[in-house]
Order: C-alpha cells, then sequence, then structure tokens
C-alpha cells in the first residue's frame, strides 16, 4: 500500500512539472504565433491546436491518478484481480499506441498514421468492451460503488487519453507539414 502511494505521489509530482511546462507553452502562444509568417494562418490555427493537446493529455492523466491516489489513500477496497489485469492490458496497448505515435513524431513521418489510427481504433473498442464487463459486474454485485466509480473512471480519462494522443499526432502532422509547405494527407 504504502509503495503504491509513493508511485501515485512521485506520478503526481511529475505531471505538476508537465502541466506547468505545457502551460508556459501555452502562455507564450501569442509571441510563437506572431512570429509566423502573415500568410500562415493554417499554420498558427495547427500550432495552436497542438498545444491544446498537449495540454489535454496530462489533464486526463492528472484525472486518473488524482482519484487512484485518493482511492488508495483512503484505503478504499482494492480492485478485484480481474480488473487489474484488465487495466494492464489496456494500459500496455495505450503504451504501445503511444510509442508508436513518438516514433513518428520524432521521425516527422507521417505514413504510418493510418496504422496507428487502426489501432487507436482496437484501443478503445477494447476501452468499450472493459466498460461493459465492469457494468456487468455491477450488475452482479461482484464490485463496490467506489471501485466501479474509480475504474469508469480511468476507463474514461483512458479513452479522452487515447483520442488526444492520436489528434496531437494528426495536429503536429497537419502543422508540418504546413510550414514545409506540403499537401495534407488525411
Amino acid at each position: 500500500l504504502g509503495k503504491d502511494l509513493k508511485k501515485l505521489k512521485k506520478t503526481y509530482a511529475d505531471l505538476e512539472k508537465v502541466n506547468k511546462k505545457t502551460k508556459s507553452l501555452k502562455g507564450g502562444l501569442s509571441s510563437k504565433v506572431a512570429q509566423l509568417e502573415e500568410t500562415s494562418i493554417e499554420t498558427g490555427h495547427y500550432y495552436v491546436q497542438v498545444l491544446d493537446y498537449l495540454r489535454d493529455i496530462p489533464h486526463s492523466i492528472t484525472f486518473i491518478t488524482t482519484p487512484s491516489y485518493d482511492h488508495v489513500d483512503n484505503n478504499h477496497k482494492p480492485m478485484v484481480p480481474v480488473q487489474m489485469e484488465e487495466l494492464i492490458d489496456m494500459t500496455r496497448m495505450i503504451r504501445e499506441l503511444n510509442s508508436e505515435i513518438n516514433q513518428c513524431l520524432k521521425s516527422g513521418n507521417y505514413s504510418t498514421l493510418t496504422d496507428i489510427i487502426a489501432k487507436q481504433q482496437r484501443v478503445l473498442k477494447f476501452i468499450d468492451t472493459l466498460r461493459k464487463k465492469q457494468v456487468k459486474r455491477i450488475k452482479l454485485n461482484e464490485v463496490g460503488t467506489r471501485n466501479s466509480m474509480l475504474f469508469l473512471g480511468i476507463l474514461s480519462e483512458s479513452k479522452n487519453l487515447v483520442l488526444q494522443s492520436v489528434n496531437l499526432l494528426k495536429s503536429h502532422r497537419d502543422f508540418y507539414e504546413s510550414v514545409n509547405g506540403e499537401s495534407e494527407v488525411e
């Protein structure tokens, strides 16, 4: 229990740093957009989108971490083993997706975007399946209210995180292509 609290506390502290950094980037938005060429209204638009998604992603992680911390800190009953397995599977899928997104962002090669979107859809479908399984557990009285609220909240924010991550990639691609004068590819 103490180990879990320490991990959650560290994650929250790391998130605070990321939130401050993205807030700072957003705060410098006007000066960055003003530096763009006058004819690059689209470029500025994509830049704003990228920053919006950069701000939203750590917020979703915060909305997963904070309730998890509170749940553990208040000594509520832990997740049942099947829930833990499901969350581990979902986390693995999201990590794999994020790894591909990061590779794409670092390389500036967006040729794998279609594959990434297909993987995103599989993750979203898996999250929906987990939600249905949780509803079934609720109906069968296998889990309590607090447990269910936490689990469903984690699923909801994980879904948001997956959506925001791919949207960030698309906006980054559009920004990159706008800056480099390339045509948009959807």
